[in-house]
C-alpha cells in the first residue's frame, strides 16, 4: 500500500457539509455500538471483557496489567479450550494453547518463533471456570482469541494490547492536554486517522478527603476515503499488519483531582482490616526501596499513605515528593530513592479504597562518628579542664602543707 509522508495533527481532510455529517453519523454509530456492547457484557471492571451474543468483540487493553476474557455459556460436557492467532502473522492457523483438561502440546506444527510466543503466553495465562486471564499481557499477545466448548465456538475476541510503558500521562490540574488526533495521507488510498477512545472515569481513590481519579485512553484508528470509512474504527494494534510503523501513537492516562463524600468499601469480614500484617522491610540509610500493592492495577483506584500523609500523582509531577509511583500499573508500585530517616515508619497502600498492605521500613542501629566540635564546645572543654586541674593543685598544696607540719 503506497503511503505519503504528510502528517497533520488535529485536522481533517476537506469535506463538504454533507460528507461531514455522514462521517459524524458513522463515528456516532461506532461509539453507540461500543457503548451497547459494554452494557450488554455486564462487566464489573475495565479489565474484564465478555462479548455479547452478536460478537466478536474488538477491544484494547494495556500491557503489564491483568485482564480477563469470558467464555460464555458453557455446557460442561466437553473441555474448554482457548485458541490464539497472532495479529503479526494472521495467515497462520489459530493455535490451541490452554485447556481445562490439562496441559496442551504446543510444539507440533509450529516454528521456533511461534513456539516461543505461545510458550510465553501459556506461562502468563490461567483458566478459571473456563474464563481466560492473562496475568501480565505483552504487546506480542495482540491477536484473535477464541473460546471453544469441544468443537463449538462460544466466544471470540480481537484484542490489542497497547504498551503501558509508553503512556502519555497528563494531569488536568496542571493544564496539560491529551494528544491531538493524527491524520496521515495515504495518497490514493485515502487517509488514516488515529485518535483516543477514553474509558469512563474511575471512582475517586479515597473518600471524604482530596484524592485523584484516572481514566485510560486507547489508540483507535480508521481509514477513510471521500468521507466513506473503509476500515475501522479499530484498536491501533489490529492494523499494524497493514500499516506497520505508521501506528506509533501511544495510549494515554489522564488524572484529575477529586473529592467524594462516599463511604469506603468494607471487606466482607469486618475485622479483616485489623488482621493485615505489617511486612517489615529491613534496609540501610540511603538505599533504594520499592513496594508493590497486592491486587493493584491501572484499572483500579490506588493510593499510598506514609505516617498519615498521602502521596499523589500531582505531588510527583510537581516534584514536591521523593516518592515515585509507577506509570505502567497506575501507581501500584511505590519507589523511594536514597532513603533517609524520615522514611522510617509504615507505608500503607489502598486499592479501591480498601487497605491492602502495610510496609514498615526499619533501619539498623548505626554508630555514627562524633560530629566535629564547634568553637564554643572547645571553650567549655577548656574551662572544664582548667577547673579539674585547679582542684588537683589545691589538693596537692593541702597535702604539702600537712606534711610540713608533721616534720616540724
Amino acid at each position: 500500500m503506497a503511503m505519503g509522508t504528510s502528517v497533520v495533527h488535529d485536522q481533517s481532510p476537506s469535506r463538504n457539509p454533507r460528507d461531514s455529517d455522514m462521517m459524524f453519523m458513522v463515528r456516532f454509530a461506532f461509539f453507540l455500538v461500543l457503548f451497547v456492547s459494554i452494557i450488554s457484557s455486564g462487566r464489573a471492571d475495565d479489565n474484564i471483557l465478555q462479548c455479547p451474543a452478536f460478537g466478536p468483540c474488538r477491544k484494547a487493553f494495556l500491557t503489564s496489567n491483568p485482564m480477563s476474557l469470558k467464555c460464555g455459556n458453557q455446557t460442561g460436557d466437553a473441555p474448554i479450550t482457548w485458541q490464539f492467532l497472532d495479529a503479526r502473522d494472521p495467515y497462520t492457523e489459530a493455535v490451541t494453547f490452554i485447556s481445562s483438561s490439562g496441559p496442551v502440546n504446543i510444539i507440533e506444527g509450529l516454528n521456533q518463533g511461534q513456539q516461543m510466543t505461545i510458550s510465553s503466553l501459556v506461562s502468563r495465562a490461567q483458566l478459571t471456570s473456563g474464563d481466560l486471564t492473562i496475568l501480565s499481557p505483552r504487546v506480542e499477545d495482540t491477536g484473535l482469541y477464541i473460546c471453544k466448548d469441544g468443537e463449538k465456538t462460544l466466544a471470540s475476541y480481537e484484542v490489542d494490547f497497547q504498551d503501558a510503558n509508553c503512556l502519555h500521562i497528563f494531569h488536568s490540574s496542571l493544564m496539560q492536554n491529551g494528544q491531538l488526533n493524527t491524520i496521515i495521507d495515504l495518497d490514493e488510498e485515502g487517509t488514516l486517522e488515529m485518535f483516543t477512545v477514553w474509558s469512563e472515569w474511575q471512582p475517586c481513590d479515597r473518600c471524604r478527603s482530596p484524592g485523584e481519579r484516572k481514566r485510560i485512553g486507547y489508540c483507535y484508528a480508521e481509514v477513510s476515503k471521500d468521507a466513506v470509512i473503509l476500515t475501522g474504527p479499530v484498536p491501533c494494534g489490529l492494523l499494524r499488519t497493514s500499516f506497520k510503523e505508521v501506528l506509533t501513537r501511544p495510549p494515554e492516562l489522564q488524572i484529575k483531582i477529586c473529592q467524594e463524600a462516599c463511604v469506603a468499601k468494607l471487606p466482607k469480614q469486618a475485622n479483616l482490616i485489623l488482621t493485615i500484617e505489617i511486612t517489615n522491610y529491613h534496609t540501610l540509610l540511603h538505599a533504594d526501596a520499592s513496594f508493590t500493592c497486592p491486587g493493584s492495577s491501572i484499572y483500579r483506584p490506588v493510593y499510598w499513605m506514609h505516617e498519615g500523609e498521602s502521596t499523589t500523582r500531582l505531588k510527583q509531577m510537581l516534584k514536591t515528593t521523593t516518592y515515585i509511583m509507577d506509570d505502567t500499573t497506575g501507581g501500584g508500585t511505590l519507589s523511594i530513592h536514597m532513603l533517609n530517616k524520615t522514611e522510617q515508619g509504615t507505608f500503607e497502600c489502598y486499592v479501591e479504597r480498601q487497605l491492602k498492605a502495610r510496609f514498615n521500613i526499619i533501619f539498623p542501629n548505626v554508630i555514627t562518628e562524633p560530629e566535629t566540635n564547634s568553637w564554643h564546645q572547645y571553650i567549655l572543654m577548656g574551662v572544664g579542664a582548667f577547673l579539674i586541674a585547679s582542684v588537683f593543685i589545691e589538693i596537692a598544696l593541702a597535702c604539702y602543707k600537712t606534711t610540713q607540719r608533721v616534720i616540724h
